[in-house]
């Protein structure tokens, strides 16, 4: 693989010496150290796979071949599977960790992420290469993360972003509406939601309703949603605020359903979970919609096909409709003049509305600019019309996202010291209450205390008490309060 890929860099090398020949100019870019005849490489670090990988690829051969090859720029993408190993592979770079490797170029961070490299000082101010005229093109709310406070600049720039729907396996979903005359209404709030997720736990014999695939993103938009927002800040420095009436709204609609079993999480991803029949419907990412299943496999013997729908994100009914804006930019680590401006090239190149566009309808993501945004819908929906074979999933998801887009505001909290730790433990945190409290259950059943009396043990008042004291307790550790 290795020498593969050294074979087509170095093909594209000679392709620009061969250019360069020809009488190119350097034009302006002489200032900058850029020369076709001795091209600069760049080295971007992804998390992309399957369709996303392939998309980031093809742009990347096609500016290569185009712009790079004029400018004297190469690209190398260099895929790390997953973010969680990209942050961690990052973080060692940047930290110069022995048997890292060397830190690239161009990376893509979520928010938190990229604080823990600025924290290192080893981000790049991209406010020097991009124009206030240049940012206005970009949608305002996907910006708002991008910068880590008035001091630091702006750290990423994002590429393309995502928010999250509710996928529906609608040939359940059907079935159990004809017998109980369950309302899709109904889904539009949370607490109809666990409503509808305990009628649904009685009719199948037991089923989860739902699964949520970031716990942390639902507390975060709890929060924003009614108006109790987990995080203040104030030259720079986040408090924690999780209030007790915010924590019995995640009690009562997130902490007792998953303890009572009406939500589920068993899998790695709620699309596998989806995918074997454990759950009904999913909170994830529009991203990932090309992933929602499309049959269900309950035995070996046991499989059959099935239709999607989906939703606009939830919301509390006395709530705002406030949902997640998501999906990592890209940011640059600090090298010399010739490397960053380099990078800054290929990232203007990246986010402008031809190449933006084509990316976002190829990896089922959002554009950044608002130009793009407004032809994206149209184009995707062209695109999975002549392409029977996509999932019709995805199509879907653009539909209810275009309907948030026009309705709903977005958020994505500032990072600060403490912000990626804080991620985690909402999830970790959610996640062993839960089954601790599930387990109990299961012990006194089996003693034979009826499941009700047995629930009831550890959805009272006094574990409310522990539980809320436990997130304080964790919290104030985090962020050093």
């Amino acid at each position: 693989m290795i020498k593969k890929r050294c074979a087509r860099l170095m093909a594209v090398v000679m392709a620009v010496i061969l250019v360069a020949g020809s009488g190119c100019s350097r034009g302006g870019e002489a200032e900058h150290q850029l020369d076709p005849k001795q091209p600069v490489m760049i080295t971007v670090w992804n998390y992309y796979n399957g369709r996303t990988k392939s998309a980031f690829d093809d742009l990347v051969s096609r500016f290569n071949d185009t712009v790079g090859m004029e400018k004297g720029i190469i690209v190398e993408s260099v895929s790390h599977g997953d973010v969680n190993q990209l942050a961690e592979e990052t973080f060692n770079a940047a930290s110069k960790r022995l048997g890292a490797d060397a830190m690239p170029n161009l990376f893509a961070a979520y928010p938190e992420n990229a604080y823990r490299i600025e924290e290192l000082g080893m981000l790049v101010d991209l406010n020097q290469y991009f124009s206030e005229e240049e940012l206005s093109a970009y949608r305002t709310d996907f910006l708002q993360d991008c910068s880590f406070g008035r001091e630091y600049g702006l750290k990423i720039m994002p590429v393309v972003r995502s928010t999250e729907n509710l996928f529906l396996n609608k040939t359940d979903w059907d079935k159990f509406s004809g017998e109980t005359g369950a309302d899709l209404g109904s889904l539009s709030t949370w607490e109809g939601t666990v409503e509808t997720a305990e009628a649904y736990y009685e009719w199948s014999g037991g089923k989860a309703l739902l699964g949520i695939d970031s716990l942390a993103n639902y507390i975060i938009i709890a929060s924003v949603q009614t108006d109790r927002n987990i995080y203040k800040f104030e030259n720079n420095e986040a408090e924690f605020s999780f209030d007790e009436e915010l924590a019995r709204i995640i009690w009562e609609n997130l902490y007792v359903p998953y303890v009572k079993g009406y939500y589920a999480n068993l899998g790695k991803f709620r699309s596998d979970d989806e995918k074997v029949g454990d759950i009904l419907m999913y909170v994830g990412s529009s991203a990932g919609s090309a992933y929602f299943p499309q049959e269900v496999t309950l035995s070996q013997d046991k499989v059959y096909n099935i239709e999607s729908s989906v939703l606009p994100y939830p919301c509390f009914r006395e709530g705002k409709p406030w949902a997640m804006v998501q999906g990592a930019g890209f940011a640059m680590g600090k090298s010399d003049t010739a490397h960053e401006y380099a990078s800054a090239v290929f990232l203007k190149w990246l986010t402008q509305e031809e190449q933006n566009l084509d990316f976002a309808v190829d990896s089922g993501y959002l554009p950044v600019e608002n130009g793009a945004l407004e032809q994206v819908y149209t184009r995707a929906m062209e695109s999975y019309s002549q392409a029977p074979e996509v999932n019709p999933a995805v199509g879907l998801s653009a539909q209810a996202t275009q309907k948030m887009l026009a309705e709903y505001h977005f958020y994505s909290n500032p990072p600060f010291s403490g912000s990626y730790e804080m991620r985690q433990f909402y999830d970790d945190y959610m996640m062993t209450t839960v089954n601790s409290a599930r387990m109990k259950v299961q012990e006194e059943t089996k003693k034979g205390m009826p499941p009700e009396e047995a629930e009831k043990l550890v959805t009272d008042e006094a574990h409310f008490r522990i539980w809320y004291e436990g997130w304080l307790n964790n919290m104030a550790k985090i962020v050093g309060s």
